[in-house]
C-alpha cells in the first residue's frame, strides 16, 4: 500500500484503533459525557417564549435552492416543529422556488 507520506501511515492505524476501542467501551455500557449545546437550549426557550405568547414561528430556510445548508435546515426544522407540536404551537415556514 503506497501512502503519500509517513504520518499518514502512522495517523490512520492510530485513530482507527482509537475509535474501536472507544466503540467497544461504548457497548460495554461505559458513560460518555455530552456536552449540551447550547443553542439548542435558546431554541427550545424561543419556542417556548412563543407559546406563551401565543405567537406562531416562523422558520425561513433562506432563498437558496437545495444545498447542503438547505438540508441542514431541514434537520432544524424537523426539531423545532416536534417541539412546536409538543407545545402545541404552529410553525410557519415560507419557502421559495427559484425554478
Amino acid at each position: 500500500m503506497k501512502h503519500p507520506n509517513l504520518f499518514m501511515l502512522f495517523l490512520l492505524p492510530v485513530l482507527s484503533a482509537f475509535i474501536l476501542v472507544n466503540i467497544l467501551r461504548a457497548r460495554k455500557g461505559r458513560e460518555y459525557f455530552i456536552r449540551r449545546i447550547p443553542g439548542i437550549d435558546a431554541i427550545e426557550e424561543a419556542v417556548g417564549r412563543a407559546t406563551e405568547m401565543g405567537k406562531p414561528m416562523l422558520f425561513s430556510i433562506g432563498l437558496g435552492g437545495i444545498d447542503i445548508i438547505t438540508l441542514m435546515a431541514f434537520e432544524i426544522i424537523r426539531f423545532v416543529s416536534r417541539l412546536a407540536a409538543r407545545f402545541r404551537n404552529r410553525v410557519i415556514v415560507p419557502v421559495v422556488d427559484p425554478v
